[in-house]
């Protein structure tokens, strides 16, 4: 079927993952199976790394017509690879260029970066937020070394930061490693990020791909109970529902959630606190139709887009926060400042 007899193909957004790890955790083996593998995905890659333009060309099968200096190579189980050295913004427009091709695309960063960057430009760059989306960061974990890299001082800073973004993480070599050793990583991602989803893997082979990279970022905050994370770290987790009957609470408008944001992430406030990331499902009324929007944010940026197929009870809004101090009255005083109630 061609995309002209398959519209919502062509109108639909693409979920964007973003896949990174420290260096030696296993990035490039995940890539490899993701680009060979028959999982009925497809998928277009964007990597990184320098040599894997060289390894694709010597372990993966491309289609015939395909020569491996190809900015986008097009493999055999219908997944697409971007080698080029070009900016990842360049590559992604030309990638949108084929319209109602793909499933969902994964976009590799190095070793030593933050992810954070990476995730704002799918909301601040308004060519790619029309036809893309963030769907949500996978981190690698080497399970054998991670416990070393956090407690290094020159690499530290930049592990932490890839486990705190995470929305999920991979538990990778768990082959390599002790029981105490996998059990210390364990214990050492969930000091960091306490809700994430930790998944154990052996060279990168995951039983579910799809669970794994096509991720649903609010989720959690419509799953999870009442929660707040106690140890020793200090970032801790806090998850709001707000629901009051007979009147169901909705904002009227999407610059009411703007207005959220503002005074959440940059208002002072007493005690103060830190939001590192939060995930939202909050009900919108205009009128008498209902919808629900959807909240990310990732340190002082955010991004707020309408939320299909996901049932929450209606007037029911939902909200998941990971960050330093958090204070519950006040942040349940922000969002009911602008969630009012509707007869």
């Amino acid at each position: 079927m061609s995309d002209d007899e398959c519209p919502e193909l062509v109108s639909a957004k693409v979920p964007v993952t973003i896949l990174t790890g420290f260096l030696g955790s296993g990035k490039t083996t995940l890539l490899h199976y993701v680009l060979s593998a028959e999982h009925n995905l497809r998928i277009a890659v964007i990597v990184n790394e320098f040599e894997f333009g060289k390894t694709i060309e010597k372990g993966l099968t491309l289609k015939s017509s395909q020569k491996p200096d190809d900015e986008w190579l097009e493999l055999d189980n219908g997944c697409m690879c971007c080698t080029a050295q070009t900016q990842t913004v360049q590559a992604l427009e030309k990638l949108m260029q084929r319209k109602g091709t793909f499933d969902l695309v994964l976009v590799e960063t190095s070793g030593l970066a933050d992810p954070a960057p990476v995730a704002s430009m799918f909301w601040q760059d308004e060519a790619l937020c029309g036809s893309l989306y963030l769907s949500g960061i996978v981190t690698l974990v080497d399970a054998k070394n991670i416990c070393k890299y956090l407690r290094d001082p020159d690499v530290a800073g930049e592990a932490t930061r890839q486990i705190l973004m995470a929305d999920r993480i991979v538990l990778n070599k768990c082959d390599l490693a002790t029981e105490e050793e996998k059990n210390e990583a364990v214990v050492s991602v969930r000091q960091i990020n306490p809700i994430v989803q930790v998944l154990p893997a052996t060279f990168s082979v995951l039983n579910n791909l799809r669970e794994v990279i096509m991720l649903n970022t609010t989720r959690q905050a419509m799953e999870l109970d009442h929660l707040h994370s106690s140890g020793p770290s200090s970032i801790t987790a806090m998850s709001l529902e707000f629901f009051e009957q007979p009147n169901f609470l909705a904002v009227s408008d999407r610059s009411d959630v703007d207005m959220i944001c503002r005074d959440m992430l940059y208002m002072e406030h007493d005690p103060p606190f830190e939001v590192v990331r939060c995930k939202a499902a909050l009900w919108m009324r205009k009128g008498d139709h209902y919808s629900l929007l959807q909240l990310q944010t990732i340190g002082d940026l955010f991004d707020v887009t309408p939320m299909e197929g996901q049932s929450v009870p209606l007037g029911c809004s939902r909200v998941l926060v990971l960050g330093k101090q958090l204070n519950e009255n006040v942040l349940r005083g922000i969002f009911l400042k602008y969630l009012r109630g509707c007869a």
